[in-house]
């Protein structure tokens, strides 16, 4: 199975679908998918914004190299780029903001 068929459905099979974050599971739509967190009911929206990004653009490059986009990869680059954010924010002394902001999934 795989290609470009399961790539096209992957985003939504991320773990962001069952995110939860004081026990309310917030499952993304397909809009939400495309356009993002746009509102201000969902208080995580910046996260949500960027796991998607990332997501988007991880399954940009494994497509590029590969028909079959597998998620295997997926958190250990995330956790990449959120420590390269964490280390951005001690350079710049604004990690207690950075701390706050990302402790759900630091």
């Amino acid at each position: 199975m795989g290609g470009k068929a399961e790539s096209e459905n992957a985003i939504v099979d991320l773990q962001v679908g069952d995110w939860e974050k004081n026990k309310n599971r917030i499952t993304p739509t397909e809009s939400n998918i495309l356009f993002g967190w746009h509102d201000n009911t969902t208080e995580s929206k910046d996260i949500l914004n960027y796991v998607i990004l990332v997501a988007k653009n991880y399954i940009f490059c494994t497509i590029q190299e590969s028909d079959d986009v597998l998620f295997d990869g997926f958190p250990s680059l995330l956790m990449n780029k959120l420590d390269t954010l964490q280390q951005m924010a001690v350079k710049n002394k604004t990690s207690n903001n950075f701390n706050k902001k990302w402790k759900e999934i630091m």
